[in-house]
């Protein structure tokens, strides 16, 4: 009776998982409502997601999560992670491109899915500095068996050399003074790894770096006149604490060259002064863009 009821339940989870997916998916769309946080995950999530699970996404990737990280990212109930931010992968990025992504944390969702895209003649490259986050990356790389992924624990910045490192929650950013609990990681520029390991070009970029995007970009300038499309964190509180504000970095970006664009569910909107995307990053390219695209 015991096992019967214990598969009754297992059976039951797992039509929620199911019904939050179709939800998402094929309801929300009509609705106009958008479950990035998750309805139907925050009422059905502590029931669907296990403490700790591999988890088998769309595309084929599989992630081992915790049941936090799963929620958090969308995984446990939608099967995969920033759908706006996969959207634009699939429309611009092409088969034996590079593509860099520094931030990753432990999933590295945007990596696995683009190296799917680019194939084994493209060339996939992600940052992570901190242990822990590079070392769940790593086991979700096997998991996935992605073999054209080149992983680094290293931090991204305008020098190399060492920096402080703030851990906190899902997130990591450059600390000036050392706090408890802060690591120190060796940093590299990005044009200068890229000089050294012979990388010619980085079609499509990636930046998630807690208001340090800026930095990043200082040391980055040579790469970024091979780079087709950006997609940037810009978060105006987090880059204040770097001296810069969201409408500076925007503003520098358009003197070299990129077209902004902000993120919506219909598709990417041009960037006006007040307008801001519905995620935390925004989507820049070398070529004007018909809108709303």
């Amino acid at each position: 009776m015991h096992k019967n009821s214990s598969l009754l339940r297992r059976g039951f989870l797992f039509f929620l998982h199911r019904l939050s997916r179709v939800f998402y998916r094929r309801v929300s769309p009509l609705l106009s409502i958008h479950l990035e946080a998750g309805i139907l995950g925050k009422f059905f999530g502590p029931l669907i997601a296990p403490r700790e699970a591999v988890y088998t996404c769309d595309y084929g990737i599989r992630l081992k999560l915790s049941r936090a990280d799963a929620l958090a990212l969308g995984i446990a109930y939608m099967g995969m992670a920033s759908p706006l931010e996969t959207a634009l992968l699939f429309r611009y990025l092409r088969p034996n491109d590079t593509f860099i992504e520094i931030g990753t944390y432990k999933d590295g969702w945007l990596g696995l899915v683009a190296s799917g895209i680019v194939g084994p003649g493209g060339r996939v490259i992600c940052f992570e500095p901190v242990p822990e986050y590079c070392a769940a990356f790593a086991e979700n790389l096997r998991l996935s068996n992605r073999h054209n992924i080149t992983l680094e624990q290293l931090a991204v910045s305008r020098e190399a050399g060492e920096a402080l490192l703030s851990i906190g929650g899902m997130s990591s950013a450059f600390s000036r003074e050392k706090g408890e609990g802060d690591i120190l990681v060796k940093t590299v520029t990005l044009d200068g790894y890229l000089t050294a390991s012979g990388a010619q070009k980085a079609d499509f970029l990636v930046i998630d770096a807690e208001g340090a995007e800026p930095l990043i970009l200082s040391g980055a300038q040579k790469t970024l006149g091979t780079v087709s499309y950006l997609l940037l964190e810009v978060i105006n509180e987090f880059l204040l604490r770097h001296g810069t504000t969201a409408h500076q970095l925007i503003e520098s970006l358009q003197s070299q060259g990129f077209y902004p664009y902000i993120l919506t569910k219909k598709g990417l909107r041009p960037w006006q002064a007040g307008l801001r995307s519905h995620t935390r990053n925004m989507f820049f390219s070398r070529k004007k863009l018909s809108a709303p695209v």
